[in-house]
């Protein structure tokens, strides 16, 4: 990146150069809210760097302990819907297992409608 600029006299000028340098992650980024009212934005569950691992399992339980969803090789595909019917907005409880004994997460996600 390069910057050029002036103080409010513009009789002082100065720039700088940077470089930025992004180095790559395995790790997995759980978000924990998504709105599924399909208006194109954030509609399913978004999981950063699930691609990295496809033997993974997710599994998704209300709040009664009731499996709502799961699926093995998930990709950010969630909608927000259990067996083909919509879930009401809520926070349920998510078991993802990257397979191959690379670690299992667990945790909350929210759907907002």
């Amino acid at each position: 990146y390069h910057l050029d600029c002036t103080d409010a006299t513009n009789e002082c000028p100065a720039y700088d150069d940077i470089t930025v340098y992004v180095t790559p992650s395995d790790q997995v980024v759980i978000y924990n809210t998504f709105t599924p009212n399909f208006d194109g934005n954030n509609d399913t569950w978004y999981i950063g760097n699930i691609g990295k691992y496809p033997d993974n399992t997710v599994e998704v339980y209300n709040r009664y302990g009731k499996q709502v969803y799961k699926t093995r090789g998930y990709l950010n595909s969630w909608d927000g819907k259990a067996y083909g019917e919509e879930l009401p907005s809520g926070t349920y409880f998510y078991i993802l297992d990257l397979g191959h004994g690379l670690g299992t997460y667990h945790g909350t996600v929210t759907i907002i409608k």
